[in-house]
Formats: C-alpha cells, sequence, structure tokens
C-alpha cells in the first residue's frame, strides 16, 4: 500500500518530509495505525517561505488488525478507512 500525504508549511530552511509510523505494543481498539507527518532540515537556512510539501509512503506487510489510516500534522490530522 502506498500512502502521500500533502500539506503546506512555513519553514525556515529546506526540508525533508516523512511519515513516521507510531510504534504498538498492542493493537489499537479502533483498528487505526497512526502516521505522523513531520519535517526534518537537512539544508541551510533560507527566509521564511510557506510552500507545498509531500511525502510517499510505501508500507509492506500490515498488521492484520489495520482497519486504517491516520496521519497527523502539527495543525491537523486525517483518518481514511481501508
Amino acid at each position: 500500500m502506498a500512502v502521500k500525504a500533502i500539506g503546506v508549511a512555513v519553514i525556515n530552511n529546506l526540508i525533508n518530509p516523512v511519515l513516521v509510523p507510531k510504534k504498538y505494543t498492542e493493537a489499537p481498539p479502533d483498528g487505526i495505525l497512526e502516521l505522523d507527518f513531520i519535517l526534518l532540515p537537512y539544508g541551510d537556512d533560507i527566509p521564511d517561505v510557506e510552500m507545498e510539501v509531500d511525502v510517499i509512503l510505501k508500507l509492506k506487510n500490515l498488521p492484520p488488525w489495520v482497519k486504517g489510516l491516520k496521519i497527523n500534522a502539527s495543525e491537523n490530522s486525517d483518518i481514511e478507512l481501508i
């Protein structure tokens, strides 16, 4: 399965957008796998800029309990059932 997240961010430096799956010790009761959409710095500083960022994550071997995905960003989140 491929998951694509798109957002708009004000950045102070170049960034590397990533989706980071939450680590689970037990299956959550709602069956929603959570992913954090975060921006990792990796470049020199540039002026404040607002830009669209996106990332694609390819997931293999999802746990059998997964019924949907939730992507968390700094200001909002979205749930999609699969």
